[in-house]
């Protein structure tokens, strides 16, 4: 039985500990949606002590708001609520504060955060808390200028009768007035307004009103969502009863924006959603459409809003994208799943195990052209003034931009075709890799190890890589099986690759001790490669299938310094574009290059697969001309990356990696 290992959050880049797998997630029409700015680890608060327990996968446990250039994030594991400061243009983060969230026991638990701003720019964060033993509610007013946070208020979530609302079924939401004046606890059965007192804490108005469904009964789990202007509140309800009929509804209320109250306005069948766990994913910024969607993925409603009326009718339905997972629920984990671009025509949303993009049809409703990036956080939040998007969970946060339409196609040309984390997607059996699986959706995905003989083995969180994994190659190599992926590489398009390793000592191999390479197998083999004499020093080049020996101006050596043995280092190859003589460059640690060398492209050159841990796929002696070391991370590019680009990306794996 393989065992795959996958860590919960698999997405973070610069400071953070596990890069960003590409740095952006790219629509399957090569449109690029987004692009990675930074992630980052979180310290502990103390000396020693991490602020974010290891990552439990809890949906409900992290949450995140923003406002202005203040960035508050809170984890529940570890019961800290923190304050950083963002700088838009960079994606930028400085931990200003850590604030501890006071509970006397350390079960699992649950934390929401809402700003709540007001008329005259002043703001409050409220921090809702709880686990099956205690909760806690609690009011901060933000300092305008500083974003500092000063307790006003301390309750508890008692003020919200649970039981009440849900009538023994559960989950309440809870819903903000978008004029931020009230809060709204929602259940199946019965729904509570409250207002604030001075010291920001809720006050319950009334005694609640019944959930009005006329001839609909026995209803559960709910999820509920306002209008953008505020006259309507919308409430999803799963109906237990009569048997057989359709299973969820949309209830429409009215909302008086003098008093609060609410009247029913209308309900109507929502019969293509299946029987788990659903929720409304959000209103588009112009507030004319509203979507649905089921935990599993396996429906999405966009339902069109009267204008004048409130009422809503069904405009499309449609099956997402399975990166979509876990979006529409369970009811714990509500909220900050997706989030729309300003013009409305592009959404983000974190799956379950993933975070992605999509197109949007404002005419039709129609989702399209979805893409995702694998990873696990709990809660996303856009910054529309800088299009800057926060994904939060386990022990970092991670932080995108979304891209203009105008520089979609540029940044396209950007991304990696090949990114291997040792991470992310590593599958063992027993005990040793079979397969490691590039985190681009590529052609090339799968690099397998089908000698049994020959696989690498899995090194779990190396402390000189700062608690990264890395695999462990002993003249073993895993290989991907698409003949052609990498041809254009060598004959015109150029490449930059970037690796983060150690050498081992060598076994004598006539100076071919290979950690990746792509050569023909057989004729005068072309492609092009990197390796370690005996001594470990370090070298790579191209060959262009003109001629055979080593070394000669077809195939030339780009030789580099001898790397110290056990020592990780961030290594780079550059080839420039084109197809006359083009520059070789090879990097360590440093965006100067410490060698350099031509190159006489060849067109019609016929490179083969793509081998890691060896020069090919060497069928004929595997294994004898390999890499001894280790491999923590090895990204490649379609094009040679620019001057100022290889420098972000290599300084970017040295501080994520540990590496000095």
């Amino acid at each position: 039985m393989a065992k795959r290992t996958r860590p919960l959050c698999s997405l973070a880049l610069a400071a953070a500990a596990g890069t960003a797998l590409a740095g952006q997630a790219t629509a399957p029409n090569g449109t690029t949606l987004v692009k990675h700015l930074m992630g980052k680890d979180l310290s502990g608060a103390q000396p020693g002590q991490s602020v974010w327990e290891p990552a439990n996968g809890d949906k409900w446990a992290y949450d995140v708001a923003l406002l202005g250039k203040w960035v508050y994030a809170a984890s529940a594991p570890a019961r800290q609520l923190l304050r950083f400061e963002c700088d838009p243009a960079t994606g930028n983060l400085a931990l200003k504060e850590a604030i501890p969230i006071e509970a006397k026991d350390r079960e699992s638990g649950g934390v929401t955060l809402h700003i709540r701003q007001f008329p005259d720019n002043s703001a409050m964060l409220y921090v809702f808390f709880s686990t099956h033993q205690e909760s806690s509610l609690l009011c901060y007013a933000v300092d305008a200028k500083t974003g500092a946070l000063a307790l006003r208020g301390k309750g508890d979530l008692k003020v919200f009768p649970n039981n009440d609302a849900g009538g023994g079924y559960g989950y309440p939401a809870f819903v903000w007035s978008p004029c931020q004046s009230r809060l709204y606890y929602v259940g199946v059965k019965k729904i509570f307004c409250y207002t604030f007192q001075d010291d920001g804490l809720p006050v319950m108005e009334g005694k609640g009103i019944a959930c009005t469904n006329p001839g609909k009964s026995g209803r559960g789990r709910g999820h509920a969502v306002f209008s953008p202007d505020g006259l309507q509140l919308y409430i999803l309800t799963e109906k237990m009863e009569p048997a057989g009929t359709t299973f969820w509804q949309a209830d429409t209320y009215d909302c008086d924006p003098k008093t609060g109250g609410l009247t029913c306005n209308s309900a109507f069948d929502l019969p293509n959603l299946p029987q788990e766990c659903c929720e409304f994913m959000g209103f588009t910024p112009d507030g004319k459409l509203l979507y649905i969607l089921d935990e599993r993925a396996a429906c999405y409603y966009a339902l069109r809003r009267d204008p004048e009326k409130g009422a809503l009718s069904i405009l499309a339905t449609g099956k997402p994208d399975q990166s979509l997972n876990g979006a529409g629920g369970p009811p714990w984990a509500r909220g900050g799943k997706m989030a729309f671009s300003a013009d409305g025509k592009t959404g983000y949303y974190l799956g379950r195990t993933s975070f992605g993009t999509f197109t949007l049809d404002p005419a039709t409703g129609a989702l399209s052209d979805f893409s995702s990036i694998g990873g696990r956080w709990a809660k996303l939040a856009l910054d529309p003034a800088s299009g800057n998007i926060f994904l939060v969970g386990g022990e970092r946060i991670s932080i995108f931009k979304s891209l203009p339409a105008g520089q979609q196609k540029q940044a396209a040309q950007a991304g990696p075709i090949v990114d291997l984390d040792a991470d992310k997607d590593v599958e063992l059996e027993a005990d040793r890799v079979v397969s490691w699986k590039n985190q681009v959706a590529w052609k090339a995905r799968d690099f397998l190890g089908k000698r049994v003989n020959g696989r690498p083995a899995l090194r779990k969180a190396v402390a000189e890589l700062r608690g990264h994994n890395s695999l462990v190659f002993k003249k073993e190599e895993l290989v991907n099986y698409d003949e052609d992926a990498f041809d254009h590489l060598v004959t015109g398009s150029g490449y930059t690759w970037v690796a983060v390793l150690a050498a081992a000592k060598q076994r004598p191999s006539h100076d071919l001790n290979c950690f990746f390479g792509n050569l023909k197998n057989g004729g005068v083999f072309e492609g092009f490669w990197g390796g370690l004499n005996d001594d470990n020093t370090l070298w790579c080049g191209s060959r262009n299938g003109r001629t055979f020996d080593r070394g000669n101006k077809d195939n030339p050596k780009v030789v580099g310094p001898k790397l110290e043995e056990g020592r990780f280092y961030v290594l780079a190859g550059r080839m420039g574009a084109g197809t006359g003589d083009v520059t070789l460059e090879l990097f360590v640690n440093d965006p100067k290059p410490v060698a350099s060398k031509p190159f006489p492209v060849n067109p019609k050159a016929n490179s083969s697969k793509m081998a890691i841990g060896q020069e090919r796929d060497a069928t004929n002696h595997p294994g004898l001309e390999s890499f001894i070391g280790e491999i923590a991370r090895i990204i490649f590019w379609e094009r040679p990356l620019a001057d100022a680009e290889l420098a972000e990306k290599l300084a970017a794996l040295k501080t994520e990696y540990g590496i000095k």
